[in-house]
Parts: C-alpha cells; structure tokens; sequence
C-alpha cells in the first residue's frame, strides 16, 4: 500500500503519514478533462496532466477494508455478496460541507479533488463516475 495516508487513517487512527496532493477544481486552474471507464484524466493545480487509473483504485480500496473489515459494519439488509460487489466497484472517499466537497481516490497518490458546491462535485464528478459503473464511500 501507499505511504500516503487516506482520509479515514488521517482523521480516525491519528496516522502521521504524508498527506495527499489536493486539487482544487476551478479556482487553481485543476480541471477533469475526462472520468470514462477506466480512468480519469485531468490536469493538476501546477497545470500538468495527469490521470487516475480506476481498477488500481478499487483494488487498493478492497485491500484497505480487508485490513480494516472490523472497522465496517455491514448495511442492514445487505448480504456478503452484496458488500463484496459494492468494494469491488469502489474508487475513492468522498464528504463535503457547505463550500468544500471532496473525493479522494484509493490510487497511490491519494489524489483529492475538491470543488466550491456540491453541484459541481455531482456534475463533474459524481455522476460520470456512477454513470461508469464505479462507486464512492461516504465519510458524513
């Protein structure tokens, strides 16, 4: 796994490691170019494109819960099969208030994004990545 922490080994296990590159869309000049299938491609606040690759992401994530599964609990009604189906699809973290909604992908880097409303989250991410097929976890 990553040196780079993520938001829940930040937040809730008081880990010290190296924080995230964050993106801020918009006001910084980071933009999505594109979220497809496989990956994301967008350009960075330093202008550099770069892209995120979706599978790496989902891997990292069902490896993460594994190692942390007594830190879940499962939805009520949902069984095993349909926890394992839901990590396997799973791409990044995701939670926001008012003027700073966030994603922050399981790939090595910890890639966060962080928009100005949640409209433009939803538009610009959100919804291209459900359409997709891939899903986010909620931290709110």
């Amino acid at each position: 796994m990553s040196p780079i922490s993520n938001w829940f080994e930040r937040n809730y296990y008081g880990e010290n490691q190296t924080s995230p590159k964050v993106n801020r869309v918009a006001p910084s000049g980071a933009r999505i170019l594109h979220v497809g299938q496989q990956r994301i491609e967008y350009v960075n606040m330093a202008g550099q494109e770069r892209f995120i690759d979706l599978e790496e992401c989902a891997r990292n994530w069902v490896s993460w819960v594994d190692d942390h599964e007594d830190k879940f609990m499962a939805l009520p009604g949902a069984s095993e099969a349909d926890g394992a189906a839901y990590d396997a699809r799973c791409v990044c973290l995701r939670g926001g208030r008012r003027h700073a909604y966030w994603a922050e992908f399981m790939d090595e880097h910890k890639t966060r994004f962080e928009f100005q409303s949640f409209e433009t989250y939803w538009k610009e991410l959100e919804a291209p990545l459900t359409a997709a097929g891939w899903c986010t976890f909620d931290t709110e």
